[in-house]
């Protein structure tokens, strides 16, 4: 799950005492792929991402088209071989954005498939604009 949120991550801490999660993390500069890599990998566990359910801040999408990136963004792209679907998505338009650090701190959070649902709307109700964006698998 990631949190796109310009906020305090402070009341989503509080919340995620209730509902036994598994892990979180501020995607910053280790970009989505990084932090997510980070996470699973201890487990030995991958996951499967919902692209569509990705969250990208006003005027990213329109950069990314200019080629405009941050200078941290080619050093990022060593997490291309931990995307099994790199060559795929790497047709979508904004493929490049998964590398640019400048992501303003959204939240991923690891929490079992049997409260991700209930936690979702619980972070929507105190202001996070939370989405399900994806699972893990062996």
């Amino acid at each position: 799950m990631v949190i796109a949120s310009l906020q305090s991550k402070s009341p989503a801490a509080d919340l995620f005492d209730e509902f036994d999660v598994a892990a979180a993390t501020d995607i910053t500069g280790f970009v989505l792929p990084g932090h997510l890599v980070e996470m699973l990998r201890p487990a030995n566990l991958a996951a499967v991402l919902d692209w569509d359910k990705l969250r990208l801040l006003p005027g990213a999408r329109e950069l990314l088209a200019e080629g405009l990136q941050s200078t941290l963004a080619p050093a990022n792209r060593h997490l291309e071989q931990e995307i099994d679907d790199g060559p795929a998505l790497n047709l979508l338009s904004e493929y490049g954005i998964l590398f640019d650090p400048q992501t303003c701190g959204g939240l991923l959070v690891g929490v079992s498939d049997g409260r991700a649902m209930a936690v979702l709307p619980r972070l929507q109700e105190i202001g996070y604009q939370a989405e399900l964006v994806g699972h893990t698998m062996e």
